[in-house]
């Protein structure tokens, strides 16, 4: 569950529940895991890298960055994991670091943030990005008109 407001994207609080039927023992629902409100950003964000080579997949969707070639500095939060390789096509570093917090909160969800509509789909050991993460990471495609803002996420970068 989440609870945010829409002027203030980094200002929500999130909570991981377990929801049980109501027949059950102990039923009811828990919080397992709660962030408090403020910015959960830790370390990187705000910094233009280069202007980048943008490439595209099929319908011109934006694809993240090559490893070393992000368009925006990378951004830590509090759980330690990441958003990186960030790519930009008609949006800046600013709209890129907003949505990349929608991203830590969605985790590998769908969403949206500061205009933008973004997709993910999970990516692992084949894809290109996979030597600067282990494990199972999320590769971010958000769209709002014609400006794309595309990205990796997840718990475990190690570039």
């Amino acid at each position: 569950m989440q609870v945010w407001n829409a002027n203030l994207p980094t200002s929500a609080s999130w909570c991981a529940l377990t929801v049980a039927a109501g027949s059950a023992p102990s039923s009811g629902t828990i919080c397992s895991s709660v962030l408090v409100a403020g910015n959960p950003v830790i370390s990187g964000g705000a910094t233009t890298r280069s202007a980048g080579t943008d490439h595209f997949g099929p319908n011109h969707k934006l694809l993240p960055s090559a490893l070393g070639e992000g368009q925006c500095e990378y951004q830590e939060f509090i759980d330690h994991s990441y958003q990186a390789q960030i790519a930009l096509d008609k949006a800046s570093c600013a709209e890129a670091d907003a949505v990349g917090i929608g991203a830590f909160q969605a985790r590998g969800g769908a969403y949206h943030a500061a205009g933008f509509a973004c997709t993910a789909t999970g990516a692992g050991a084949r894809s290109e990005w996979a030597s600067a993460w282990t494990g199972t990471y999320y590769i971010y495609d958000c769209k709002a008109g014609v400006a794309q803002v595309a990205f990796n996420w997840g718990p475990h970068y190690s570039y």
